[in-house]
């Protein structure tokens, strides 16, 4: 009798082990579930971010440098269509100039968040949340509401960047042959 009791025991306890390995088990797959859905919203961040930080900031300082140089444009050595172009010109870099540094600033956050995250995902590899799922969520919870602010935030700036980039595009090369012809010494550093 006291051998089939202890049958039972060991049984019954066999049993409960097996079952809170299988829980943690679970908790572990929903806590790797979670963090895969904050890979797929950094994914959408990262194919935001098609510009590369040092053209766009060599952009900003370029049209800061022609915009300085055509100061020295007297009134009548421009005719009508180059002064237009000249003012298109200064609304690009209006935008520009706030995007420039902003746009560099996303692209260090995302390098952090991706840190961030891989952390958080060797974390949950490792089993430290295992028997601490509110630690968890609370962490999972804060690093959700920070790349959905971060998504939202590269989303705004690339498209202000993308409404201007065509333009920029077209009307750059006119911009430097209208210093190269009306003004080549200012190109050079000279007066």
């Amino acid at each position: 009798m006291q051998i089939r009791a202890l049958m039972v025991m060991l049984v019954a306890g066999l049993a409960a082990c097996g079952q809170g390995g299988t829980e943690k088990t679970g908790e572990m797959e929903q806590q790797q579930l979670r963090v895969d859905s904050l890979w797929g919203m950094f994914k959408e961040v990262k194919e935001l971010l098609r510009y590369d930080m040092a053209t766009i900031s060599e952009r900003k300082e370029e049209m800061d440098s022609f915009l300085q140089l055509a100061r020295f444009f007297k009134e009548d050595q421009l005719s009508d269509d180059e002064k237009s172009l000249l003012n298109q010109y200064n609304g690009i870099y209006r935008v520009y100039k706030p995007m420039a540094p902003a746009y560099k600033e996303i692209v260090i956050q995302t390098e952090e968040i991706f840190f961030r995250i891989k952390t958080l995902e060797k974390s949950v590899a490792a089993g430290t949340y295992q028997s601490q799922r509110a630690e968890f969520l609370k962490t999972y919870g804060e690093e959700r509401q920070a790349l959905t602010e971060h998504l939202d935030r590269t989303k705004n700036t690339l498209g202000r960047l993308g409404a201007v980039e065509p333009t920029y595009e077209r009307i750059q090369e006119l911009v430097y042959a209208l210093f190269s012809q009306k003004r080549p010494a200012l190109l050079d550093g000279g007066n």
